[in-house]
């Protein structure tokens, strides 16, 4: 963990770190001050370090905090390199359920820049809510009987990208969306 600045050569508690990889959790066994870093060490291996969680929170005594060499503490910070990513989409009646690979924001709104599209025209989000890995849609006009298209394409307008606890935003994503049923032509 790299800082702006030269931090205090103290004692910091393990247990004040959290780490997790693409595999799940790992036990944080050392945290060493190394000029302007923090070392951790892991239990297990990680296999790709574009794909860590890190977590500071301050649990032990001040004196194990990490700090700068003047004694300014360091406020909790959480670290994400996984990318968001769009899962898997399910239908249950209207509603819409787009599952994540983590867990979203709980700030988003209706205002997210996703444009679905029913039989050619554009259906707004009547109702949206998060649950977890998962935004629950509610559009405004029902889907059955209809072919839709759902994109999301990032944004950097404020309130219109979808992101997950840490902040990071989703990369695009289109779901086509068949429940028109087949009508018959001819013999």
């Amino acid at each position: 963990l790299y800082f702006d600045e030269a931090l205090k050569t103290n004692t910091l508690a393990v247990s004040d770190f959290a780490v997790n990889d693409e595999n799940g959790a790992k036990t944080v066994t050392a945290a060493v001050v190394d000029s302007s870093s923090v070392k951790l060490t892991v239990s297990t291996d990680i296999q790709d370090a574009t794909k860590v969680v890190a977590e500071y929170k301050k649990k032990s005594d001040a004196a194990n905090h990490i700090q700068d060499i003047y004694g300014n503490v360091m406020n909790e910070f959480s670290f994400d390199s996984l990318p968001l990513n769009f899962v898997s989409f399910e239908r249950k009646g209207r509603v819409l359920n787009l599952k994540f690979n983590k867990n979203l924001s709980q700030d988003l709104t209706n205002e997210i820049a996703l444009n679905i599209v029913t039989d050619g025209s554009a259906n707004a989000i009547k109702t949206l809510a998060v649950a977890s890995d998962a935004l629950q849609i509610t559009p405004t006009t029902n889907l059955t009987g209809s072919i839709t298209t759902i994109t999301y394409t990032d944004t950097n307008e404020a309130g219109k990208a979808i992101l997950d606890i840490f902040g990071t935003k989703c990369d695009n994503f289109t779901v086509p969306i068949d429940v028109k049923p087949p009508k018959f032509q001819t013999i």
